[in-house]
């Protein structure tokens, strides 16, 4: 997981597909669905379906 300009791991019991990461969450705007400092596990290679849950990326960074 990532957390500005260093990684920090996390300890999970299930197996994760290939290319999989974590995502913590800063701030509400996501309430009531995801917490502050709740962690997400994405899978970036799994197709969507409607009403999933998706990360997009805002600029270059």
């Amino acid at each position: 997981m990532r957390n500005s300009t260093r990684f920090e791991y996390i300890i999970i019991l299930i197996e994760l597909l290939d290319k999989a990461f974590a995502l913590q969450s800063k701030g509400f705007s996501m309430k009531p669905e995801f917490k502050e400092s709740d962690i997400v596990i994405i899978y970036p290679t799994i197709k969507t379906t409607p009403s999933d849950f998706v990360v997009t990326m805002k600029g270059k960074s």
